[in-house]
């Protein structure tokens, strides 16, 4: 796929909290998150936490296309947050870049 298909393009992050760290984990996406829906091509970004752990938080983000998801992760005030705070709040992070194989309608 190139990069500049127009096709609307998500991202699923796990945010593995260290115990300690939970709040201010949650804080700091909370604060990208008000960022993040300002930015040109945002669709959503919404903040989960697991049901069965609550040091999990996941994060569901959609961008209208693979070049707006690129540009968010290029934005200053998240490569910040990767330089500094995840590894101090986070014991583990997982993301994953994704493209809807197909729409479904509930009826």
């Amino acid at each position: 796929m190139s990069l500049t298909e127009n096709k609307t393009a998500y991202c699923i992050e796990y945010f593995y909290a260290k115990p300690q760290f939970r709040q201010q984990l949650s804080d700091a996406l909370l604060k990208i998150a008000k960022q993040t829906q300002k930015e040109p091509g945002c669709l959503q970004y919404d903040l989960l936490e697991d049901d069965k752990n609550e040091n999990l938080l996941i994060i569901v983000l959609k961008f209208t296309n693979k070049e707006a998801i690129l540009a968010h992760e290029k934005a200053p005030y998240v490569t910040s947050f990767v330089e500094t705070q995840m590894n101090q709040y986070c014991e583990k992070v997982i993301w994953n870049d994704a493209s809807l194989v197909h729409h479904s309608t509930h009826s």
